[in-house]
């Protein structure tokens, strides 16, 4: 089964070759890159231009959008596989067969999946984790929901659910596993295995998006679904959500 990985991007090029090299290098697995990046002027469109001439996996578009939300939806209407995957510039696999376990649950009859992540800052240490074992669709009322960069979604169900809300700032992978979760009951499955290494300082991992912007649009998932909206219990995230123990 083919898989089409999606990549936003904007001015990263100091970190979006490690993140294509880590895909280069996944074994076994039928793959396509789309690089979706938003008029970069650090180098990036060269960079691109240079790595496809020598990797045919390789699609790329290079023009201003709206934000991170606006870029995964081009990379989804450029998508040709039949499940869709997400990493962003500066994160890698932490295996080179990551993608053949994903391929391999979608070929069993998996309609999505996900898995753990882990977080490293600049110097490479690894600072924590974010587990989703024993994850159910319920925690999504206590904020919880799993590690949106080791999502893999049948592009079958992409285009039954329609594309990522664009006017949210950090809260429209949260939407997405509403909509997926609670309004078209699809549990997915869990794969046991640190998918994607992250790099620390996203825009989501910012104090202020992550107390108020974060919460703010966490509500209003449940608002734009028609589904109860809970307040306090989205705090318990915050709680105990990064201090589980390593297995």
């Amino acid at each position: 089964m083919k898989i089409s990985l999606i990549t936003a991007s904007l001015n990263r090029c100091n970190v979006l070759m490690e993140s294509l090299l880590s895909a280069i290098a996944q074994r076994d697995v039928d793959l396509e890159m789309i690089v979706v990046d938003g008029a970069s002027t650090d180098g990036t469109v060269e960079m691109l231009k240079s790595l496809s001439t020598k990797e045919p996996r390789l699609k790329w578009v290079a023009k201003p959008d709206t934000g991170v939300y606006d870029a995964i939806n081009r990379g989804i209407e450029m998508s040709t596989g039949d499940i869709i995957g997400f990493l962003n510039a500066g994160d890698h696999f932490t295996s080179p067969d990551v993608l053949k376990c994903v391929a391999d649950k979608f070929a069993n009859g998996a309609e999505m999946i996900y898995g753990d992540v882990r977080y490293a800052n600049s110097q490479g240490r690894i600072t924590r984790y974010y587990y989703a074992s024993g994850y159910s669709p319920a925690l999504l009322r206590n904020g919880f929901a799993p590690p949106h960069p080791s999502l893999y979604v049948s592009h079958d169900i992409i285009r039954r659910l329609g594309p990522y809300r664009e006017n949210y700032v950090v809260g429209a992978d949260f939407e997405y596993f509403v909509r997926m979760m609670l309004v078209n009951n699809i549990e997915g499955e869990y794969i046991p295995m640190e998918m994607v290494e992250m790099a620390n300082g996203g825009l989501s991992t910012k104090w202020r998006h992550r107390l108020w912007t974060n919460i703010k649009e966490k509500r209003r998932a449940f608002r734009d679904n028609n589904l109860p909206t809970p307040t306090f219990s989205l705090f318990k995230r915050y709680i105990y959500l990064f201090n589980r123990p390593k297995r």
